[in-house]
């Protein structure tokens, strides 16, 4: 798959894996790009997005808070499982209305549209006394 939004390419399978510990699979992790790369995919943005960067730091939050044990398992089957397993996590934060990120960004942003300079310059115009 192509990413227009993101400049690097995953580097899943050129870049070793150190160790079944949780610090080097996340390092690991970062460093392949998988996060950043998937989520401006999905969302369609690129990284100068403010709500991107936030949902990157939210999903790598999510990352941090996996227990060591699920690291181990997936470890045990292969670099592919875990960033498979990462893009899972993404794919279901980002695309899901009962997730995490859903309820505290996507949630939000429905209540609270934001408009824009157009808008209000418009609405000016429409509601001159």
């Amino acid at each position: 798959m192509k990413n227009n939004y993101y400049e690097f390419k995953v580097l899943s399978a050129d870049l070793p894996l150190k160790s079944d510990k949780k610090d080097d699979i996340i390092q690991w992790i970062y460093d392949i790009h998988i996060v950043e790369w998937y989520t401006t995919y999905l969302l369609k943005k690129t990284m100068e997005n403010e709500e991107v960067q936030d949902k990157i730091q939210e999903i790598y939050l999510m990352i941090c808070e996996v227990p060591q044990k699920r690291w181990n398992e997936l470890y045990s089957q292969g670099r592919f499982a875990i960033s498979g397993y990462v893009t899972g996590i993404i794919h279901q934060q980002l695309i899901s209305k009962t997730s995490k990120i859903y309820k505290k960004y996507g949630k939000y942003n429905e209540t609270f549209q934001t408009k824009d300079d157009i808008f209000w310059a418009t609405y000016d115009e429409e509601n001159k006394i």
